[in-house]
């Protein structure tokens, strides 16, 4: 999805140091729930994401890749043998159909008979016309972004708003990002302005904490310059009439009015595709209280378990993914 510059900084972003075991097992013992369960996250795979033992939370820190979760879970009820909990039962009633929510057709799997989703989210997609009035975001978002370029502009791309902490203050898990695919046949648009960037980051905004980056990267690499492999130009929002750079995606940037244009980019590199983090809000313990799980996009990327403790998101297991 990235260029490995940007790998390099999703790498580096959202690191949240992980409670020790016994911290996580006191925090994560049941109360009138079955002694032993276990809950999966049903992807392509069976992510083992919770297993409690005896009221004991076995999955904790970093549990490797999936495989090495499902050695630890071994004697574990199979997922395939399991109640399946489908995700779009998370988000709240309004105008649309669950089944048109992210991860709606996916669903957690145990043996648990507990209300898997008690806090409900509210889903939000945004458009060029339609973006949200949140200072909050636009505060750290533009932070993020000036890093690298005064003259791009911050585009909110999805939100999930909730009350994790129950305060009644809404929460929210907020991507931002200037670029989409696009493959349509496209003339050169480029930017008003030489400097600009491209980005797509997401972040956590939990009241009364600082903001949680799960992910992200802003990165400066696209240039004037026509795409021209001889000149190591791999990608631009420009071409030479007779080169065939691929166009697959675009960028929104400014025109010399400070208006927002569309800018096709054009590439002899591979096309990956942009992604924005996923999450779900699920109690996977049986404790009654939800569990945010963040699904870090792209491959090798992993699924990050988050508890609410003493007001405050701490991560408390993590397991890889698989290409």
């Amino acid at each position: 999805m990235t260029s490995s510059k940007a790998q390099s900084a999703l790498s580096q972003a959202g690191s949240v140091s992980v409670v020790s075991s016994e911290e996580t097992s006191e925090m994560t013992a049941t109360n009138g729930t079955p002694e032993n369960h276990i809950t999966y996250f049903h992807d392509f795979y069976d992510y083992g994401i919770s297993y409690m033992k005896q009221g004991v939370q076995i999955l904790t820190g970093d549990g490797g890749d999936e495989c090495d979760v499902l050695k630890i879970v071994a004697i574990a009820p199979e997922a395939e043998n399991l109640t399946k909990f489908y995700i779009k039962e998370m988000y709240s009633s309004d105008s649309k159909l669950p089944s048109e929510y992210p991860l709606a057709d996916l669903y957690m799997c145990s043996n648990g008979n507990w209300d898997f989703f008690p806090t409900k989210v509210r889903y939000e997609k945004y458009t060029l016309e339609n973006q949200p009035n949140k200072p909050e975001w636009d505060q750290y978002f533009m932070s993020r972004i000036k890093e690298e370029s005064d003259v791009t502009p911050l585009i909110y791309v999805e939100a999930y708003i909730f009350d994790w902490n129950k305060d009644g203050i809404e929460d929210a898990f907020v991507t931002a990002g200037n670029t989409f695919p696009s493959n349509e046949d496209a003339k050169p648009n480029p930017p008003y302005y030489d400097h600009t960037a491209v980005y797509t980051i997401t972040a956590f905004f939990l009241s009364g904490e600082e903001p949680l980056e799960t992910s992200g990267y802003v990165t400066t690499y696209l240039t004037k310059e026509p795409v021209n492999e001889k000149n190591e130009i791999y990608r631009s929002y420009n071409k030479l009439e007779n080169d065939f750079g691929d166009h697959m995606e675009s960028a929104i940037q400014y025109d010399s009015k400070g208006g927002l244009i569309i800018c096709p980019i054009f590439t002899f590199e591979d096309y990956d595709g942009t992604s924005e983090d996923d999450m779900i809000l699920c109690d996977i313990d049986g404790d009654g209280n939800s569990e945010l799980i963040v699904i870090i996009s792209g491959i090798y990327n992993p699924i990050i378990v988050y508890k609410l403790v003493n007001g405050k998101q701490v991560e408390v297991f993590r397991v890889g993914t698989g290409a």
